[in-house]
């Protein structure tokens, strides 16, 4: 019992999964150098999270575009209302 604990602090704070996640928050697509370089994923299990964060990532950059599209549109028709 004790090896587990010493291997749970030997272990470096940006190969956790709750790092990992959490920088898929904050970072999205900017942490998956650390996805790359973490030694206890598989190559498919990178592959699958690469392709699952870059799919998240073009959907919400899509909603995003879409959201200043349709808030320009409503200021222009704004704009056009005289007082």
């Amino acid at each position: 019992m004790n090896l587990d604990n010493e291997n749970k602090k030997k272990e470096k704070w940006y190969l956790r999964s709750s790092t990992l996640v959490i920088g898929f928050i904050c970072a999205g697509p900017l942490i998956l150098p650390l996805v790359w370089s973490n030694p206890r994923l598989s190559s498919k299990m990178k592959m699958a999270v690469s392709a699952i964060v870059i799919i998240l990532t073009f959907i919400l950059l899509v909603i995003a575009l879409n959201s200043i599209s349709s808030i320009n549109n409503y200021y222009q028709e704004l704009s056009k209302i005289t007082f």
